[in-house]
């Protein structure tokens, strides 16, 4: 007996294939081989796994370099007040790197991965934000993209939507007592660095 020829699922482009369709009927591809993806899109995906592993994001990295340049151009900073910023923005960056990042960090991460129809292959913000704001209203589509970018990232293929889901709560939870660069007071520094211990420990990146 003759075997049938394997289904061939529609491309957009000759290096995609089809992998999703949502609940209003947009289509979405990915790369049959991410590592043959453009350069561009590659070197885009490259970046925003960096900020994943290191629990950054950009918004948070922007969030830094203001707050470093508004303490810097201020002169009525006394010593006492530079020595407590640097030491909130000491703990800001420890109490994230070796830590997985949060949701929104993958949302991104899944923008560059999967394409949806008629986007182009060039990286562009506008395509992604469209695909993020199509998925937030659509809890499943939602949750395939998640999961595929935070398995794409991690290398952890057979990762449930539930042990993602469990990993993002402990990342939020870890996020809300990070202490923040608007507020640089002692006491919150004290009562940042107390609760850290009291946190569930989120895995490390690799």
């Amino acid at each position: 007996m003759i075997d049938p020829p394997p289904i061939k699922l529609p491309q957009m482009h000759s290096n995609t294939k089809l992998c999703y369709t949502d609940a209003s009927g947009n289509k979405y591809y990915e790369f049959i081989d991410d590592f043959q993806m453009p350069y561009k899109r590659f070197v885009t995906a490259q970046l925003q796994d960096r900020y994943v592993r290191f629990g950054l994001t950009v918004g948070v990295l922007e969030t830094m370099h203001k707050a470093c340049e508004r303490m810097a151009l201020d002169a009525s900073v006394k010593p006492e007040q530079l020595r407590k910023f640097i030491m909130t923005l000491g703990l800001n960056i420890e109490q994230r790197l070796g830590y997985m990042a949060g949701e929104d960090a993958y949302m991104q991460l899944a923008g560059v991965f999967y394409l949806i129809e008629g986007e182009p292959l060039e990286p562009e913000q506008g395509w992604f934000q469209k695909k993020k704001d199509i998925w937030h209203n659509d809890p499943e589509a939602k949750d395939f993209f998640l999961l595929g970018a935070f398995r794409k990232s991690s290398g952890l293929a057979q990762t449930s939507i539930e042990d993602m889901k469990t990993f993002f709560q402990v990342a939020e939870q870890r996020e809300a007592i990070i202490p923040t660069l608007s507020n640089p007071s002692e006491s919150g520094l004290t009562a940042s660095m107390n609760t850290t211990t009291q946190l569930p420990t989120a895995t490390p990146s690799k």
